[in-house]
């Protein structure tokens, strides 16, 4: 009951760590490059990237929050645990931090 994902220039998954193929998802979800992804669940799994791009799994499908979040710079890495996700990131020579709950 587990998934492993990475990301970068696309999004990729695979059910086992054994499997030799990594099979690329959701290509229309995001234009932009995507630099970090986490969890804390099959169903709870967070992707940031580049101007601000933040995408959610629930568990059935997935959404983009782009057009809610409105950050010009790029978001790198995150942590998620339970109804929280906090992510890091910058624009130009500053630092961004983004806290989301639901």
């Amino acid at each position: 009951n587990k998934r492993y994902y990475i990301v970068g220039d696309g999004m990729y998954k695979k059910q086992r760590l054994t499997d030799t193929v990594w099979i690329a998802f959701h290509s229309g979800l995001t234009t932009y490059y995507t630099d970090g992804i986490r969890g804390d669940a099959i169903n709870n799994v967070f992707v940031v990237g580049a101007f601000g791009i933040v995408l959610h799994f629930n568990g059935t499908s997935w959404h983009n929050f782009q057009n809610e979040t409105y950050i010009n710079g790029s978001l790198g890495r995150l942590d998620v645990k339970g109804k929280l996700m906090v992510a890091f990131g910058g624009l130009y020579t500053k630092g961004i931090m983004m806290i989301a709950h639901r």
